[in-house]
């Protein structure tokens, strides 16, 4: 990814600072090192350019609230099975925008 925060994409602390949403000049794929920042409550990628498919290792990222990937259009694939790991996803999760394919696996339904 060409931009994530202030922090080393190669060494990142599990609390890293992260803004990198709707700056609409993020360009790549998702890092799959963001499964390391365990301590993250909100991810947002939002209105970017972001590529790919999205990695297993969010999964990783039990304390998250909410998680936004919507509007990138360039995301695409099947979600992955570890992302029902986030139970602790209350507020939201948005991936509309996207090339995401497949069938909803059951661990969504808990999702609001």
């Amino acid at each position: 990814m060409t931009l994530i925060g202030t922090c080393n994409i190669d060494n990142l602390p599990p609390a890293c600072p992260l803004s990198p949403q709707n700056n609409s000049y993020l360009s790549g794929t998702i890092p799959s090192q963001l499964g390391r920042l365990t301590d993250l409550e909100g991810l947002s990628l939002s209105f970017n350019r972001i590529s790919g498919t999205i990695p297993s290792q969010l999964g990783e990222l039990t304390n998250l609230k909410s998680l936004s990937l919507r509007d990138n259009y360039l995301i695409s694939g099947t979600l992955p099975t570890q992302l029902g790991k986030l139970t602790s996803i209350s507020t939201r999760m948005m991936l509309n925008g996207n090339k995401i394919s497949g069938t909803l696996s059951p661990w969504l339904a808990p999702v609001r």
